[in-house]
């Protein structure tokens, strides 16, 4: 008996292996274009953190200079910064990410009057040139990210 093929359409519902393949195709081509903006994105917000840490950092040794009236110097360098109460006690010590530096290295220090001994600008600087400014005002001793 020769066998019959039927071309009656079936209700059957899904995808064929092709249709996958080319929304697999095009998903991945999108990925290999997005991920190298990825990349640079990760390096900025990462030097900005490390200026807004740092930031933070310093506005808690001013606050801790006026509730405990004492004074706090603040030691940079170009591999992190180290936070101290007057009379050597180290209240931090944290190193910058990696890929992250200080330009230079200084130093002041925050009196129970909230005021700097000087206003500083501290650089902050990936390995990529690009850069992130700390800035401590001499006057009212405000800590702000540039």
């Amino acid at each position: 008996m020769p066998m019959r093929i039927s071309f009656e359409q079936t209700n059957q519902k899904g995808f064929t292996l092709l249709e996958l393949m080319i929304v697999i195709g095009i998903i991945a081509v999108l990925v290999a274009f997005a991920f190298p903006c990825y990349g640079l994105l990760h390096k900025h917000y990462s030097l900005y953190s490390a200026a807004q840490e740092l930031a933070a950092n310093l506005r808690c040794a001013q606050q801790m200079a006026v509730d405990q009236g004492a004074v706090y110097s603040i030691c940079v360098s170009k591999n992190g910064y180290t936070i101290k109460k007057e009379g050597g006690k180290t209240v931090k010590n944290k190193n910058f990410p990696a890929g992250i530096k200080a330009a230079g290295s200084c130093s002041f220090k925050f009196y129970p009057t909230a005021e700097p001994n000087a206003g500083q600008t501290i650089m902050l600087q990936s390995y990529d040139g690009e850069k992130c400014y700390v800035e401590v005002a001499s006057v009212t001793g405000k800590v702000t990210v540039k």
